[in-house]
């Protein structure tokens, strides 16, 4: 397992600079999912099967372990910054969280800036979470969960199916997500935005708003999603948090966790000392093992 220090310093190497390198997030993309091919060989290492489909023109793909369940699932959106994707590292964090807590895995291949800009990749995740209902699959056997980007999409669907009147899943879980997206920064309440703008080896100030113009080029914040933390938290299903204690973002689960706890939600909140952003999805990643056992007792505090 690396330790922080030399993990942290690989990544301000190797992503950190390749964010501040490319200008073009489609040439960034293709170059993003050209070295997370290299990690596919670990497929048979977790022992993982991946089945792609399509339901209502959303590419998804199930992720399937010795352990699942066919009616559990854990509907997972990946991160990415709404422009990246890493599908070998992503598919194969959710194999192992999913092999901890016997769930099928179900990861939708939602729609990307700069090429599409909000709310269409909510609507991709919208139209996942109906497919299962469609289909008779129990809310009570359902999990949503998400980091980054995803974290932020997680948090924005459940506003949506509590908006539409349809059945929460069971639990949610939400992994240093993105919950302020837009440049108006309450400095009061959001300090590690400030604190750790030196600190943060892969999404400092500078290429977040290089991903937020992609996300929204009109810089029409209206909807909902770009102030998540200003919305009505009540009836949201249990939700969990972890965050590392350096990154910029470690307030946005903080906030998120108090206006949970404020709503009665039951909330877990886990900041991890000097831990870089989504470090779990690295499997040789100190600590990473431990985060995913947190989630799996989370989750199985819930679900049978």
């Amino acid at each position: 397992m690396l330790p922080n220090p030399i993990l942290n310093r690989i990544l301000r190497k190797k992503v950190l600079e390749q964010f501040s390198e490319y200008d073009d997030l489609l040439v960034m993309r293709s170059h993003f999912i050209e070295q997370d091919s290299k990690f596919s060989i670990l497929d048979r290492f977790h022992r993982m099967e991946r089945e792609d489909t399509e339901i209502n023109d959303v590419p998804l793909q199930w992720i399937k372990v010795k352990k699942s369940r066919e009616d559990h699932v854990l509907l997972y959106l990946h991160g990415g910054a709404f422009c990246l994707k890493t599908p070998s590292l992503h598919g194969q964090m959710l194999a192992r969280i999913c092999n901890r807590i016997g769930f099928t895995g179900l990861m939708p291949d939602y729609r990307l800036s700069p090429e599409y800009i909000f709310p269409e990749p909510l609507d991709d995740c919208m139209t996942a979470y109906k497919w299962l209902l469609d289909e008779g699959y129990d809310p009570d056997k359902i999990v949503i969960g998400g980091d980054s980007a995803g974290g932020s999409l997680t948090m924005a669907l459940l506003m949506e199916i509590k908006a539409n009147d349809l059945p929460m899943p069971k639990c949610s879980f939400l992994l240093s997500p993105a919950l302020r997206l837009t440049s108006d920064i309450n400095t009061d309440e959001s300090d590690s935005r400030i604190e750790n703008v030196d600190n943060d080896v892969i999404l400092p100030t500078p290429v977040i708003v290089k991903f937020q113009n992609a996300l929204m080029p009109s810089r029409d914040f209206s909807h909902p999603i770009f102030n998540i933390l200003d919305s009505d938290f009540t009836g949201l299903p249990p939700l969990h948090f972890q965050a590392g204690t350096t990154e910029i973002l470690r307030d946005d689960s903080v906030l998120a966790a108090k206006r949970s706890e404020e709503a009665g939600i039951e909330t877990e909140l886990i900041l991890w000392p000097d831990h870089p952003h989504v470090f779990m999805i690295f499997p040789f990643a100190k600590n990473a093992i431990r985060s995913v056992k947190m989630i799996a007792n989370f989750v199985n505090t819930y679900i049978d």
